[in-house]
């Protein structure tokens, strides 16, 4: 499960030995491969997430993206065409991640053009944003990077089911980031309505919700043949960093950070290795970092290196999550068939390699 362990071991910065997407699509032999499947992708308009498109693309899948508007998306789409060439079909969803609404719209409008999906990658999101609230009145970190991914994938659970099969079953990447490790979920003040407003922290328990409700989803509907992956991509400076101090962003520029920046391509390899790894055919509930199942950390310190740490999550917690997270999008439990979702961790599956705390 560590094929790149050797080219991570010494980073020597953007465009090192690290392997890129593409080069993960090809070392998996999936060039033009997969003209039967359907892959989503939110935030594909961005740096990773461009990336993430562009390899997901060249395996032949009809490719799913999401934007603002058509204008952006039509861009989108012909920064892929440039990049690939014609390989299978793509289409643009119009997409507010700010709005619960507009994702619930963009998920019908999904399901009108596609029964099944194989893939649902929630790559969108925002970093250490100032103070703000969505249109329903949540905090953004939370409201944006985790429910509006909880309400996606909670609306095209049965597309999934519909899709997954025993040659090849369904996943759910979840792009978290590794600072989920610092932060739980504050189930009595998800809004950091109470306490004193800091971005980071916010930041980190939206990636964190995004952690649990992978675990949650891969225990219940794994048996369904749908499965849930979160992965952190690294450092990637882009965009997404807007928000970032100029002391912070000079350190992973020119200071002692540099050499773990990646570029955008390197950035979207986890993601893909999680898509299209063989590896991962069947499996779920686990934590990927620089192409590799990362490891169990039982100290803040051995956080520091970015490896998974058992206290962000537990059983009771993740359900906890999942409940309050149906209450506020307003979304039903998804329903499919076969499945009886209230039976929660009553039956783990010993063959998935699931990290987390036992003892919750």
């Amino acid at each position: 499960m560590n094929p790149y362990h050797e080219e991570h071991k010494c980073p020597q910065g953007p465009g090192d030995a690290r392997p890129t997407a593409l080069e993960i699509v090809a070392h998996n032999g999936l060039f033009n491969q997969w003209h039967d499947k359907v892959v989503l992708i939110t935030g594909a308009t961005g740096a990773i997430g461009l990336e993430t498109a562009i390899a997901l693309y060249d395996t032949g899948a009809h490719v799913f993206i999401t934007a603002r508007d058509e204008e952006e998306g039509k861009e989108v789409v012909g920064k892929i065409l440039r990049r690939s060439g014609p390989k299978g079909e793509i289409d643009v969803l119009r997409l507010h991640m700010e709005s619960l609404d507009s994702v619930k719209q963009a998920a019908d409008e999904f399901l009108r053009r596609s029964p099944t999906l194989n893939i649902l990658i929630n790559n969108a999101g925002i970093y250490e944003a100032p103070k703000a609230l969505t249109r329903d009145g949540f905090e953004s970190h939370f409201g944006i990077n985790h429910l509006a991914h909880f309400t996606l994938i909670t609306k095209l659970l049965p597309a999934l089911k519909a899709g997954s099969s025993s040659a090849f079953q369904s996943r759910i990447i979840q792009v978290s980031d590794d600072a989920h490790q610092h932060v739980s979920v504050d189930f009595n003040d998800v809004n950091c309505f109470k306490k004193k407003y800091f971005p980071f922290l916010a930041y980190a328990q939206s990636k964190t919700a995004m952690v649990w409700t992978a675990n949650y989803i891969n225990a219940v509907y794994g048996t369904a043949g749908v499965h849930a992956l979160s992965v952190h991509p690294g450092t990637v400076l882009s965009d997404h960093y807007q928000h970032l101090r100029p002391e912070v962003m000079a350190w992973w520029k020119n200071g002692g950070g540099a050499n773990k920046v990646k570029s955008k391509a390197q950035g979207a390899a986890t993601t893909v290795w999680a898509a299209v790894g063989r590896v991962w055919e069947g499996k779920g509930g686990v934590y990927l970092r620089d192409c590799q199942l990362s490891e169990r950390s039982w100290s803040f310190l051995y956080s520091l290196e970015g490896l998974y740490m058992p206290r962000t999550c537990g059983r009771k917690k993740e359900e906890t999550l999942w409940r309050l997270s149906l209450e506020c999008t307003n979304m039903p439990e998804p329903l499919i068939y076969g499945m009886t979702p209230n039976v929660y961790w009553t039956t783990p599956d010993p063959g998935q390699p699931v990290m987390m705390d036992e003892s919750e």
